[in-house]
């Protein structure tokens, strides 16, 4: 072989090497799905099943000025008020007020309770937090009362509220958890109009005959900001350097709706850089999941007098697709049973014949209904004889019997005796006639 066709093999060969090189690893050896921020209490959770994805420091007390505003909007929705009932802005409302907002209201301007809950929500307006609450409550405390009775309600133990505005002021004692705050939010996207509004860029609101434009303080649904995100669809923002940042996101995928929040960042771009990240890896993380189809076998149950079979197969009554990471194997989801160890014929087929429950540490994922894939007749002969086997297996019917078996023994003995003493006593009789004929004849021939 000549130095030159050396030379080509060995370059071919490389260039195939190379080539494998190139190619992408295989899932199982791809690099796992990183999560890299630098806020010091974050979590990542599906606002529709609850489960969580991630967390970091989320049981830790932290100060989060959004919240009080949501809580406020969440009691308004939920008196049942007439969102269109207009207002009128009070001397008493404005003094509770600590910061202005863009919406510049003053005594005796009329607006809407629904265009009140819009200011809250979209430009964090602190007056129109303290019309809502003055409105609902009569008194700013008595409101709060109401925020803490509500808190404590929806699970939220270790939030304490002190105001509706969310205003900051040293030694504060306006405190939750960022697991607090998922549940909070997971019920406020519960209720109508909050989600909605709180994914608006602009709105416009109505004072008496004037108008005002509001806009977002969330910079990730604002397509015209620096920060937008595609897959931001809104929640909430507040913070500033002294009170820290904080910020909470939805991300919709496959109807999904994966919420992260993140507190505790340093700086504004910060927060925003944040939660930007956590909305991509949520999405990326989170994959839908099949379980188990409809119709297919679960497991079996023993029949009880089945003809031509002792068992039936009992099936998912319905597909059960969960969204949950891609990283938990299928080996970590546990399935629970709730059958009976036998069921008696004749089966139906389609009879429910209990269910089934997936768990993945132990959250509950989703349960199907367990059907009959088949019927299964009874065995009427095996009927009749496990009548017969069961009645005889009874311990009362053989105590009945031994009782009877001994009656009639004893009756039986008692005949026997009584017979037995007749017959002598005809024999002793006959014995008697015979004597007394004999001596009759005897006297005859004399």
């Amino acid at each position: 072989m000549t130095n030159s066709l050396k030379n080509r093999c060995i370059s071919f060969f490389l260039i195939i090497i190379l080539i494998f090189a190139a190619l992408p690893t295989s899932a199982a050896e791809a690099e796992p799905n990183v999560l890299e921020i630098d806020a010091n209490n974050a979590m990542i959770f599906n606002a529709d099943n609850g489960y969580e994805l991630y967390s970091r420091n989320a049981d830790n007390l932290v100060y989060c000025a959004f919240l009080p505003r949501l809580m406020t909007c969440i009691l308004l929705v939920e008196s049942g008020l007439n969102l269109e009932a207009e207002i009128t802005i009070t001397t008493e409302m404005l003094k509770n007020t600590p910061e202005k907002s863009s919406i510049n209201m003053a005594a005796g301007h009329t607006i809407s309770l629904r265009d009140l809950m819009k200011g809250v929500l979209v430009s964090n307006s602190q007056e129109c937090a303290v019309a809502i609450a003055m409105t609902l409550g009569g008194t700013v405390n008595e409101f709060v009362a109401k925020m803490n009775l509500r808190a404590v309600e929806l699970g939220a133990r270790s939030t304490i509220f002190t105001n509706p505005t969310g205003y900051y002021s040293e030694g504060t004692c306006q405190l939750t958890t960022v697991r607090d705050i998922a549940k909070i939010i997971t019920h406020a996207l519960s209720l109508d109009y909050i989600e909605d509004y709180s994914d608006s860029r602009l709105v416009q609101v109505s004072l008496g005959k004037t108008s005002r434009t509001l806009y977002t303080k969330n910079l990730l649904i604002d397509s015209n900001s620096d920060y937008y995100s595609k897959r931001a669809t809104g929640l909430a923002i507040s913070g500033n350097a002294e009170q820290g940042f904080a910020l909470a996101s939805i991300a919709v995928n496959k109807n999904m709706r994966l919420v992260s929040i993140a507190i505790g960042s340093e700086s504004f771009a910060s927060i925003f850089n944040d939660v930007a990240n956590m909305l991509t890896f949520s999405v990326n993380e989170y994959a839908f999941r099949t379980l188990v189809k409809v119709n297919a076998p679960v497991t079996e149950v023993e029949v009880i007098l089945g003809k031509d079979r002792d068992y039936v197969t009992a099936v998912s009554e319905k597909t059960l697709e969960v969204s949950m990471p891609q990283s938990v194997p299928d080996s970590d989801i546990m399935l629970v049973y709730n059958v009976p160890e036998t069921v008696d014929a004749p089966i139906v087929k389609g009879q429910k014949i209990g269910t089934a429950e997936y768990y993945h540490e132990g959250k509950l994922l989703g349960a199907v209904d367990l059907l009959a894939q088949t019927d299964v007749a009874l065995d009427i002969v095996g009927q009749y004889t496990g009548y017969i086997s069961k009645f005889f297996s009874n311990p009362y019917v053989w105590t009945v019997l031994i009782i009877a078996f001994v009656l009639v023994v004893g009756y039986m003995a008692v005949v026997f005796v009584a017979n037995k003493k007749r017959i002598r006593a005809e024999l002793r009789k006959k014995r008697d006639r015979v004597k007394v004929t004999e001596i009759k004849r005897k006297n005859i021939k004399k």
